[in-house]
This record gives structure tokens, C-alpha cells and sequence, in this order.
């Protein structure tokens, strides 16, 4: 009799501990994501491109940035991730995680708009920019202006690759609903992803993914997705970021809110800044993106627009905020990688229709970007002058379609 009493003690003492121990554990994440919600939400703690001179002193720049450091991201099948819905004052994405793009005053909506998807990463959303002065919102009021009947699609994702735009293409064209011309905008991701990864043509630290592929098919997989989803969704993610940047800058960086691995680090780097058959087959996939475009545009029946993207690297003459970012943002190495790209891009531009934008800040002596790559609206707008001709004459030579069924029906009966 003593025998299964003792044993049944036994249990009941363990199921204690193992009870006090989860909730230690609970306990410590909830300290945690408290410490998280006071240090990375509270309005003491401001991103410093809110004082980029490109901005010029304006009053918004803190609240807005504020609010950029909410936002979230949501899975999507193929591609990784598209906003998640998201609601504020200078940001806003819709229910697809689709960012909101803006019509110029007074204008007269046409029965049957042309449709225009312009696709890019964080600089096609409009990181450090409100709403009304992203790229797609500039080329909307400037297509307004011209009486262009035309709606324009801010297609843009933190962190896309050019890959990851094709997909994302071709899953809306799977859904019926295809463009009558899709704008590209790439250039930093591409160049970047290949070097994080030390591979060309991947999205944003790949090697994550793998493990946590290999995780999820564990048998402990159902555990560890409630505790993912409980870090994800609380600010424990947000700290983990931060301490794993602040003590290893050389192997992490976070890149549009993600923590990205710099692969070997600096001497991986330098070796990649002198190989010339890597940096060939950088331009080889994005080359190889850009007629994949083509191709569902000539089996669909739409245009496309490609363009290379400026830099911070392009420009010669900095401001001083400018210039503080040019010598913190990059390894030395990594100036020399992504110049070399860079000038094999404008080699083959011609020949291959890319537009190549990087001389566009070159010699402008106003202060434009807030970072390495983003910009004030003001430098969207230079942006989206520099499209907008290109943009006009491609929509002069399409019909536009009645809906998204009409558009099915045709994709079908090719």
C-alpha cells in the first residue's frame, strides 16, 4: 500500500516543481516584455533620423517615427511577410498590407483606372516619409495632375528583394487581379541579402529560417510555437533584438526591424568586395528577376518599369547629418561591395531597360536622406519626377481592363 501512495507523493511533488518552474519562466517574460514596452515604447526613446537634416526641423518627425516603431509584420505564403493592418496618423496599411497611397486634391475619380503596382522594399514604402509623400503617392497626384486616369498600388515591403516582388506579382496575377503596368524600384536589398547571406539571390538572412524550418517539424514543435507566438507578440522580441545588436554589431545588424546575420562578418566582406564572379552573379539574379517580370507582363499582357535605386553611397556632396551616417552605416568593405555592383549596374542598364536612378543625389547639395538608403518625402518626390514621364508614356500604350474577373477569364483562356 505504501508503495503506490509513495508514488503518487512523488508525482504530485513533481507536478509542483514543474508548475513553479513554468511560471517562474511566465513570470520572467512578462518582467520582460513590461521592461520592453517601457524602453522601446515609451516616447523618451526616439529613432534618431526624426532629427535628419532632410527634414528640415519639422514638428511630425517624432510622432511619426513613433509610430513606425509599432507597426508589425504578418506571415505570407512565397514571399515571407506583408504588413500587418496597421491604423495611425502618418501610417497606414490595409487589411492585404497594402500601404495607403494618396490623390491629389480635387480629383475627379475615372470610371475604368489604369492600374499601377510599384513594387520595392522599405524605400517603395516609404520608410521616414507620411503617407501623401511616398513614392507611389507622388506618382499618383503627379498622374492626377496630368489627368491621367490611372490608380497607383504601393506594393512595397520592408526588406523585399527583388524575388520576393516577383512572387508577390505573381500571386496577385494567380488571384486575377494583374496591373496594367508594374513599376519596380530595387537596388540596397539585393546588394545587401547577398552579402548577409554570402549567396546571391536570397531574402534576408535565410540561415534563420532553416533553423526555425527544422524547429517546427521537431516534436517539441507545439511548445514552441506558444512560446514564439507569446515573444512575438509581446516586446520581448523587440529587447532580444536590441541586446543581440548592441553585443555583436559585427555579426547582427537589424535591417527594417529584423535581426539579419552578417554572415563571416568583416572578412567575409572584404573577400566579396574583390570577387568578381560573386558580384557577376549578384547582377546575374536580379537580371533574371527582371525577365521574369517581363515574361508574365508579355503572357499577361501588362508593362514593366525597372529602376536602380540611389544610395546615400552615391552622393557627393553630404550634409552633416549625411556625412555622420556615410562613415557609421558601412564597413569600409562595404562601400567598396556595393559600389562595384553598383558600376556593373550602370554598365549593363542600357541594353537590359533598367533605369538606373543612382546618379539622381549626386551632385544635389540639400540634404535628402535620413540613413543609407531611406529619404525625406522631398527626395521621393525627386523620385517619382524622375519615373513619371517613363510612367505617363507606358500607361498612353495600355487598355485598361473592366475588372479582375475580365482579367481571369483572359489570363484562362491563354
Amino acid at each position: 500500500m505504501n508503495g503506490p501512495r509513495h508514488f503518487a507523493h512523488a508525482v504530485v511533488r513533481w507536478i509542483a516543481v514543474i508548475w513553479i518552474q513554468v511560471g517562474l519562466v511566465l513570470f520572467g517574460l512578462i518582467v520582460l516584455d513590461a521592461m520592453a514596452i517601457v524602453v522601446f515604447h515609451s516616447r523618451t526613446v526616439i529613432d534618431r533620423r526624426a532629427f535628419a537634416d532632410a527634414y528640415h526641423g519639422a514638428a511630425w518627425t517624432r510622432e511619426y517615427f513613433d509610430e513606425l516603431a509599432k507597426k508589425n509584420s504578418r506571415w505570407q505564403p512565397y514571399v515571407y511577410w506583408v504588413g500587418a493592418q496597421y491604423t495611425s496618423k502618418y501610417i497606414n496599411v490595409d487589411a492585404a498590407g497594402l500601404r495607403r497611397t494618396a490623390h491629389a486634391h480635387g480629383r475627379t475619380d475615372c470610371e475604368h483606372p489604369a492600374r499601377v503596382f510599384m513594387f520595392g522594399g522599405s524605400t517603395m514604402w516609404g520608410i521616414g516619409a507620411r503617407d501623401d509623400e511616398t513614392i507611389a503617392s507622388w506618382v499618383q497626384k503627379m498622374l492626377d495632375a496630368r489627368h491621367i486616369c490611372a490608380e497607383v498600388t504601393n506594393m512595397g515591403e520592408d526588406g523585399y528583394v527583388s524575388t520576393q516582388e516577383v512572387l508577390l506579382l505573381a500571386e496577385y496575377i494567380r488571384a486575377g487581379n494583374i496591373p496594367d503596368l508594374a513599376v519596380f524600384f530595387d537596388g540596397y536589398n539585393d546588394v545587401f541579402s547577398a552579402e548577409y547571406n554570402d549567396a546571391p539571390g536570397l531574402t534576408y538572412d535565410e540561415e534563420t529560417r532553416s533553423r526555425e524550418f527544422n524547429l517546427w517539424s521537431s516534436r517539441r514543435r507545439l511548445f514552441a510555437a506558444a512560446a514564439a507566438r507569446f515573444v512575438l507578440d509581446t516586446g520581448v522580441a523587440e529587447i532580444g533584438k536590441k541586446l543581440v545588436v548592441a553585443l555583436a554589431p559585427e555579426s547582427y545588424s537589424e535591417v527594417d526591424g529584423r535581426l539579419v546575420a552578417a554572415g563571416a562578418a568583416r572578412e567575409t566582406i572584404r573577400r566579396l568586395a574583390n570577387d568578381d564572379q560573386f558580384q557577376q552573379q549578384v547582377v546575374r539574379m536580379y537580371l533574371l528577376n527582371k525577365r521574369f517580370a517581363d515574361a508574365l507582363a508579355l503572357q499577361f499582357g501588362f508593362r514593366v518599369l525597372t529602376y536602380w535605386q540611389p544610395s546615400l553611397l552615391d552622393k557627393n556632396q553630404t550634409s552633416p547629418f549625411e556625412r555622420v551616417v556615410q562613415d557609421q552605416a558601412y564597413f569600409p568593405e562595404e562601400k567598396a561591395f556595393d559600389q562595384a555592383i553598383g558600376r556593373r549596374i550602370s554598365t549593363i542598364a542600357g541594353k537590359n531597360q533598367i533605369h538606373d536612378l543612382s546618379g539622381l543625389f549626386r551632385n544635389k547639395p540639400q540634404p535628402y536622406f535620413i540613413d543609407e538608403i531611406h529619404v525625406s518625402g522631398a527626395g521621393n518626390r525627386l523620385i517619382a519626377e524622375a519615373m513619371i514621364d517613363d510612367i505617363a508614356a507606358a500607361l498612353e500604350q495600355v487598355t485598361p481592363k473592366l475588372n479582375d474577373q475580365v482579367r481571369a477569364l483572359e489570363s484562362n483562356s491563354h
